[in-house]
């Protein structure tokens, strides 16, 4: 993604170009459809990781009925599906946001989405760790949610201000640093909400509720309209606030005096005031982060399993009686040593 970000505004200096960076876009693609085809061979690893994961997960159906009783799930859903529609919303129309005030393509795509990705990338590392050691998946999530929407904050507050490429490069540099590694552990906290559904099941229906970029492309690289149908997977909160963000721009009175906006490839597009929109969309996040900090929580069920589990296997292993025998108390077996 971070890649993207960089060679798309340099790939493409006119219309024509679009289709041979596309071209060069389908290179990682073909690799990974190569390596899924012709590498993986097996839907389990030869060594469970853990209890659980050696289980017979639900099958699709039974684990759907599962999640629609799940009060809590459906809250997980919205609130980790707006954050991936947040981050998705924020990559592509960070130069329609940006250009009116004297930021290049070049700064958008090269710097904000380096320092975007780059910094998420850090992020979502040293967030892995510490969940990793702590198991703490909701505070965690919480703190990112809520430190992400502090810098969306500060973003919507400079983003129309002349020659801020320090605290723009920063703002853009924290959002990913908090926002991204929500992601990652948010599919685990689903998995721990709705154990024993599968993990496809329940992680699948909170990506749906967001939005996936294909990729970011240069919104002024369309010549003429824009097909928002040609750039995304049509997946619920991103689709919406697209089209709404889209819509309630405002026209610039006088027009802007920098010529970011005003080249060839422009067309018919407009170049408008996207500070509603920045606003509506900071707002949004907000009141995202502020209902599911205050109203989240659950029980960490397959955590929970994995401990009994372990302990059972640790209680039968210390049912050994002087005549040699071991008896397991779930099934009534005895074995002999």
């Amino acid at each position: 993604m971070m890649v993207a970000n960089i060679i798309s505004p340099i790939l493409t200096n006119k219309p024509s170009d679009m289709l041979y960076m596309l071209a060069v876009q389908c290179i990682p693609a073909g690799v990974a459809v190569t390596m899924a085809t012709f590498g993986w061979w097996s839907s389990a690893p030869p060594s469970p990781p853990s209890p659980s994961a050696d289980a017979e997960s639900e099958s699709f159906l039974v684990g759907l009925k599962a999640l629609a009783r799940n009060r809590q799930y459906y809250l997980l859903a919205w609130a980790i599906g707006g954050g991936i529609a947040l981050f998705s919303v924020f990559t592509t129309l960070l130069s329609q946001i940006l250009c009116p005030w004297g930021y290049t393509d070049s700064y958008v795509g090269v710097v904000c989405g380096s320092a975007l990705i780059g910094a998420g990338f850090v992020g979502s590392a040293i967030a892995g760790f510490i969940v990793d050691k702590t198991k703490r998946f909701i505070e965690v999530t919480k703190l990112c949610y809520a430190l992400a929407i502090v810098a969306l904050v500060v973003f919507a507050v400079m983003h129309n201000k002349a020659n801020q490429w320090v605290v723009l490069t920063c703002m853009c540099g924290l959002f990913g640093f908090f926002s991204i590694p929500v992601y990652p552990i948010g599919n685990e906290l689903a998995v721990e909400t709705t154990y024993p559904v599968g993990e496809a099941t329940s992680s699948g229906i909170v990506f749906m509720s967001g939005i996936y970029t294909l990729y970011s492309v240069p919104w002024y690289c369309i010549h003429g309209e824009v097909n928002l149908f040609k750039w995304f997977v049509n997946q619920l909160q991103g689709l919406i606030l697209i089209l709404l963000l889209q819509s309630i721009g405002t026209n610039l009175d006088p027009k802007p005096t920098t010529d970011k906006c005003t080249s060839e490839n422009l067309g018919d597009i407009p170049v408008q005031d996207m500070s509603v929109p920045v606003y509506v969309m900071t707002g949004y996040g907000g009141f995202i982060a502020l209902v599911y900090i205050i109203f989240f929580r659950t029980e960490y069920k397959r955590l929970h399993a994995d401990k009994c589990k372990n302990e059972s296997e640790e209680s039968s292993e210390n049912n050994i009686d002087n005549s040699g025998y071991i008896t397991d108390k779930q099934t009534d077996k005895v074995a002999t040593i």
